[in-house]
């Protein structure tokens, strides 16, 4: 998919946060889009920086240089009170569904708090959106008056997705929306974020390190290491034929569902480095099990490949991995 219709998209972005003496990069000159009705997701470990960015495309975190644009327009330096259409037309949904709705609020008043900012309507008017959304998400209206101490992991989830979709806006970004649920419980909530998609042509940001997750429900990925993104492209031909060794080895701990799928696992050396101190050269060479001496003193750009394909890699594509999972999509 081509970016003439990026709703969302930011240009050379990065955040720096000042630890101690020293300067924290935790996103570090970032291109990034998603197109109207898309799913781009963002992957890596944790550290790499992903939700930092998740949250600077919201203007939560403020970035530290670069651009964000919204339908073409930029919205990176805006005052909060000229943020105000874009924070309704840019909805986040957080990872944590037992901490992320108010626990002093009920669920009229949990839904009800963003139409409250943004229209004027009476209170029995947003208890009724407020019902008409929770029935859109697979709830009862009639929740409205109970608290959300009183509902599942799942069902407040749908309630969080619920107060993200107050606003009717064109872009959600969710980041780990189902990784605090089990299994069953994850499996209905991907199928209701498909629906809504459907329904909506909402575009989606997703966060998350679950690549079989990411599979299922992304049209392009964009993965990251150490603040930098050292993949991206079309979802099917990363997983099927990754790049970037990093992605390969992210692809390789996806576990097997039996034993006639099982393959090789790719080992990492080591945790990240601390993105403080990086490495000279590519961020991920200490940890490549492929890495040249070249890998230690330049640093790869990330070139354009063949299908919209981008990798930062010196040698790109000699690191395979079997995945087992590409068949059930």
């Amino acid at each position: 998919m081509s970016n003439d219709n990026k709703i969302l998209s930011a240009v050379d972005l990065s955040v720096s946060f000042k630890v101690s003496n020293a300067l924290l990069r935790a996103v570090d000159s970032v291109n990034f889009y998603v197109n109207a009705g898309e799913t781009v997701a963002i992957v890596g470990e944790s550290g790499s920086g992903k939700t930092t960015l998740a949250l600077s495309l919201i203007r939560s975190t403020p970035p530290t240089s670069g651009q964000i644009f919204f339908e073409g327009e930029e919205v990176t330096k805006l005052s909060e009170k000229n943020l105000k259409p874009f924070r309704k037309n840019v909805q986040m949904v957080f990872q944590d569904p037992y901490s992320s709705l108010d626990p002093r609020m009920n669920v009229g008043q949990v839904i009800g708090e963003p139409l409250k900012a943004h229209f004027k309507m009476s209170k029995s008017e947003r208890n009724e959106r407020a019902a008409e959304l929770l029935v859109s998400v697979g709830l009862n209206g009639d929740f409205i008056d109970r608290r959300a101490s009183q509902f599942s992991g799942g069902q407040r989830q749908r309630i969080a997705i619920a107060r993200a979709l107050a606003l009717d806006p064109k872009v959600v970004i969710a980041d780990e929306p189902v990784s605090a649920l089990d299994v069953s419980t994850q499996a209905q909530i991907v199928n209701l974020l498909q629906k809504i998609q459907e329904d909506r042509n909402i575009s989606y940001v997703l966060v998350s390190h679950d690549l079989r997750l990411v599979y299922h429900l992304a049209t392009r990925v964009v993965v990251m290491y150490l603040g930098r993104v050292v993949e991206e492209g079309n979802c099917d031909d990363v997983v099927a034929n990754p790049q970037h060794p990093y992605t390969a080895a992210l692809l390789s701990a996806v576990p097997a569902l039996d034993e006639a799928t099982r393959r090789d696992r790719i080992v990492l050396n080591g945790a990240p480095p601390s993105p403080i101190a990086r490495p000279t050269g590519c961020s991920f060479h200490p940890r490549c099990p492929i890495a040249r001496p070249e890998c230690a003193t330049n640093t790869p750009e990330l070139q354009s490949l063949p299908n919209g394909r981008k990798v930062a890699c010196f040698f790109p594509g000699e690191l395979q991995a079997h995945v087992s999972f590409t068949s059930s999509k």
